[in-house]
């Protein structure tokens, strides 16, 4: 009973914000080649800073989206980066894929000079938006594929900074074996390296530590102690390295931490949000779901009053990853506009002021998935708040399951 309490109080109190005029947090985070696979398939030809303008707006346009995390990173940089390989790195290499969209990606950003990074910040800066950079921490997309164009570069020449560095010899097992180790310095220096050329090529409100993509950082015997131990370190890196950036952009930088959607699953992973809380180095934490499902039992009332009790400086929105498992692992499909009302209602309800989208694709995504128009309007258009949520129709998938170990231990 008395946590029901509770709830209901939280959500009066994000109705009453509501009401005195305040607008709930969107949190777009675009994906770091999502806009240039989708161009491809618009128009099989060259793609132009035209298109790159008119697609953010599209994002931003309809006065909802709050913040904008434009991702600049996978396991190669997005943006002619001096620190990581590139997305083109591997273009005309024997052996190595060698996709159409990603030689138009390279003739936009090389030939062309047109940086996408750059126009998002602009775009948004005009719309009064705020833009944000958001780098993958640790992502593994595919590491056991030798043609794939992610397995270039710094990842490759040095297994021996991997999780299980005999992963090297082999092509199957997880992915998370082959995951970057950060209990070893040289993965701090390589990532505090790559975040600090991107703020300096970026004028940017913010930064996200995106520990989602993907969660191991160290073997799992040691993650919540040693690996976690670790990790804090790079964060205090971090927070000192976005330090010197504020003093010469003369704004703040905020810092945001993405990790699991429950408390224990993330200090099991090596986020230890706790001391990042305590010591400071994180301002927003957003809890959200590793690629398989979302989660609609998020419990952002428990990490709310835990963040109040640490921090009460820390902002905690709530996330959401736009996939749910139907009828059995395989059959992995986006969420409808329903589905997204139920879960935004969900978090609303248990006193969230606003919400976080990640893989919330608006065109075609990987010449396969079709944009859902009527999803794409309810969110990005009308908007998630409390209000919309609530009297919008709501759909929970039947029992969603909550973990997968395709890409993980």
């Amino acid at each position: 009973m008395k946590k029901r309490a509770v709830v209901v109080f939280l959500f009066v109190g994000a109705l009453i914000g509501a009401a005195r005029g305040e607008k709930p947090v969107l949190i777009f985070n675009e994906d770091s080649d999502n806009a240039m696979r989708a161009f491809w398939h618009k128009d099989a030809g060259r793609y132009t800073e035209q298109e790159m303008r008119d697609y953010v707006r599209r994002v931003i346009g309809g006065g909802h989206v709050t913040h904008f995390f434009a991702c600049v990173n996978a396991r190669v940089s997005a943006y002619p980066s001096k620190v990581a390989p590139n997305y083109w790195a591997a273009l005309g290499l024997p052996g190595y894929e060698q996709p159409q969209w990603l030689k138009a990606m390279k003739d936009l950003v090389v030939d062309q000079g047109v940086d996408q990074f750059k126009v998002y910040v602009d775009e948004c800066r005009a719309k009064g938006v705020s833009p944000w950079l958001s780098f993958r921490m640790n992502d593994i997309h595919f590491p056991n594929d030798p043609e794939r164009f992610l397995n270039v570069g710094f990842w490759k020449e040095h297994p021996e900074l991997w999780i299980d560095p005999s992963a090297k010899d082999r092509t199957d097992g997880p992915w998370g074996d082959r995951a970057f180790d950060y209990r070893k310095e040289p993965v701090h220096e390589y990532m505090l390296a790559y975040i600090d050329e991107a703020l300096s090529r970026y004028d940017a409100d913010g930064i996200e530590l995106d520990w989602m993509r993907f969660e191991h950082h160290a073997p799992r015997a040691v993650a919540r102690t040693e690996g976690a131990a670790r990790i804090n370190d790079f964060m205090r890196k971090a927070k000192a390295l976005v330090a010197r950036h504020e003093k010469a952009r003369g704004h703040r930088i905020l810092i945001a931490g993405r990790v699991d959607t429950e408390p224990e699953s993330a200090l099991n992973h090596g986020t230890d949000y706790r001391t990042w809380a305590k010591e400071g180095l994180v301002d927003w934490l957003i809890p959200c779901n590793f690629f398989q499902t979302v989660d609609f039992d998020l419990p952002f009332a428990k990490w709310a009053a835990e963040l109040k009790g640490l921090n009460p400086q820390v902002l905690v929105v709530p996330g959401l990853d736009n996939g749910v498992w139907r009828n059995g692992p395989w059959t992995r499909g986006r969420l409808t506009a329903d589905e997204y009302a139920a879960w935004a209602d969900r978090m609303f309800r248990q006193g969230a002021t606003g919400v976080y989208l990640f893989n919330f694709f608006g065109m075609h995504c990987f010449g396969k998935l079709k944009p859902d128009p009527v999803c794409w309007d309810f969110v990005i258009k009308e908007g998630l708040t409390p209000e919309n949520v609530a009297r919008h129709a709501q759909s929970i998938p039947d029992d969603p399951p909550r973990e997968c170990v395709v890409f993980g231990w």
